[in-house]
């Protein structure tokens, strides 16, 4: 059944005078059983959705033939009826009306007061998919008002997302034959419908959805479709669904716990592609596998789009959702949180590498009996191990009012040693010294340090050494160009590991000094001369006093 048979039904119903505007309006489906209702309806016959005909209507409605408008013999609520066939053995159309003048069809009958009258979707749509016109059951179906959707592409926000590619094909097979129809799914609820679409001029559609009903009633009986969509909001695992552009059309209750219950968090309607959250290697990936091979599984990062520092670690099963006639119509998404798992594994790794560093540090130790020897290659090998710009060992000056750097490392191989040379007012670190833990200074977001200024840092951590419980001065780590490594370097490895400096450094200091006292009281006390007496050379050790 075509639109225009539908529209020639109710017009040819309809009478010159004003008082006849009103019509009341039902659809049957092939048992008798009421499947819509306009309110007049409900009002003049006392009808709902679900009612059954009696049985002498159904039988005047049996007797119909084609798809062409019949008065009916009988009355009902005090109206005249006309019934009209959908389809074959598809159903009824019903239209009540007040005894009066018939009249042409089309003549004093506006196309909006008949789609008004219709209880199911109705749309008038240019070319482009804009809406000019939408009735009160389309606006309802989507949960708006009827003055929010005109200019809206309204069709397609009817039809559900994985349904939406056959809009084209229809558009080109009504421009063409004059109308066309295919099964759809649509409205908030998923619900099945047949989808008439007829051009009715040259640059003008018109579209009425039918819904599909397989139930007695459709307010009483779940639908596969709704007990489906509890099942996967319910399920264990996470669940988000793409639709042939990228955008999200679903995600379920696990996934919104994992990203964020807020309303701002939540990820429907928009495109994957564009999503800050998502890390954009990781999202490349995932749509490039699932173009190229339809699958795809792997981990993928969400992070903080603020720092731009991970906050979950997702590990995502990808699989494109497949239409005999139409290939990729959109993409399921099973998604499991494995952050816990990924720091657990991370934690025991940087656990690992903290040891590593120590065990390198015993072994300089080791190796160098020689202090400055000990301090330029330790100092070194901590600046790359927490993957600083620069590190260095600031020490007090003569005058003990500045702070010089004994020993520096940096990462740039082409700075000069006369550049390198960095020299501080102590009294800038002056609250530092009396700390026993080294604390981060950081530059940047509007705000200054005069600290980070001098030494041209992003962020640098500070922390004080002693010697026998004096200061001796500041182990420094510079971050200017790159970005901390903020899970591996934090406060308490650096302490750790800066402490364990301090201690090696002042053993092989105390070391020093005690060969350098006793190799001075060896020269200072002892002398050894040989001289000939009674003609015979024996050798004499005298006291020097």
């Amino acid at each position: 059944m075509s639109l225009d048979s539908l529209l020639h039904f109710i017009s040819s119903t309809s009478s010159n005078g004003p008082e006849a505007t009103d019509l009341a309006f039902a659809e049957v489906d092939p048992m008798g059983r009421i499947v819509s209702i306009n309110p007049f309806g409900r009002l003049a016959w006392g009808w709902r959705s679900g009612t059954e005909l009696s049985t002498e209507l159904i039988l005047a409605l049996e007797g119909l033939g084609s798809e062409h408008p019949t008065e009916l013999p009988i009355k009902e609520g005090g109206l005249h009826l006309r019934g009209m066939c959908i389809g074959k053995r598809e159903g009824w159309f019903l239209v009540g009306f007040e005894p009066g003048k018939e009249s042409r069809a089309g003549d004093q009958f506006s196309f909006r007061s008949m789609m008004d009258q219709i209880p199911q979707p109705a749309i008038c749509l240019n070319t482009s998919g804009l809406a000019w016109y939408v009735n009160e059951a389309t606006a309802k179906e989507l949960g708006r008002k009827v003055s929010a959707l005109q200019g809206r592409p309204v069709l397609s926000e009817l039809v559900h997302p994985e349904d939406r590619w056959k809009l084209a094909e229809l558009l080109e097979l009504a421009a063409r034959d004059g109308s066309a129809h295919s099964v759809i799914r649509f409205g908030v609820h998923n619900r099945t419908g047949v989808l008439h679409l007829v051009q009715s001029g040259a640059d003008e559609f018109q579209a009425l959805i039918l819904p599909v009903i397989s139930s007695d009633s459709e307010e009483e009986s779940p639908t596969a479709d709704s007990f489906y969509r509890s099942f996967l909001e319910q399920g264990p695992i996470g669940v988000v669904y793409l639709d042939a552009t990228g955008s999200v059309t679903f995600e379920n209750h696990v996934f919104r716990s994992i990203v964020g219950e807020e309303a701002s968090d939540s990820w429907l309607g928009l495109r994957l592609t564009n999503i800050d959250r998502l890390d954009d290697m990781s999202t490349k990936a995932l749509l490039r596998s699932i173009h190229n091979q339809g699958t795809f599984t792997g981990m993928v990062r969400l992070i903080d789009p603020a720092s731009a520092r991970p906050t979950h670690h997702l590990r995502i099963h990808a699989s494109a959702i497949r239409h005999p006639e139409n290939g990729v119509v959109g993409t399921a998404l099973m998604i499991e949180d494995h952050t816990k798992l990924v720091n657990n594994q991370q934690e025991l790794e940087w656990v690992e590498r903290s040891e590593k560093v120590k065990a390198l540090l015993r072994e300089l130790a080791t190796d160098h009996n020689d202090p400055s020897a000990f301090l330029n290659s330790a100092t070194a090998m901590l600046g790359e191990a927490f993957k600083a710009d620069s590190a260095m060992f600031l020490g007090l000056s003569i005058g003990k009012d500045r702070l010089v750097d004994i020993s520096a490392w940096y990462l740039k191989d082409n700075i000069h040693p006369d550049q390198a040379v960095v020299t501080l007012r102590r009294s800038m670190l002056t609250e530092l010294e009396s700390g026993r833990f080294g604390r981060f200074i950081t530059c940047g977001a509007g705000t200054t340090n005069p600290l980070c200024e001098a030494l041209e840092a992003r962020e640098c951590w500070v922390d004080a050494l002693r010697d026998n419980d004096q200061f001796a001065g500041h182990f420094v780590f510079v971050w200017s160009s790159s970005i901390r490594e903020a899970q591996w370097a934090t406060a308490s490895r650096l302490n750790e590991v800066v402490r364990l400096f301090e201690a090696l450094y002042s053993r092989l200091q105390a070391a020093a000094s005690y060969r350098m006292t006793v190799a001075a009281l060896d020269d200072a006390l002892f002398g050894f001369s040989f001289f000939s007496r009674w003609r015979s050379a024996v050798p004499f050790c005298y006291r020097v006093i």
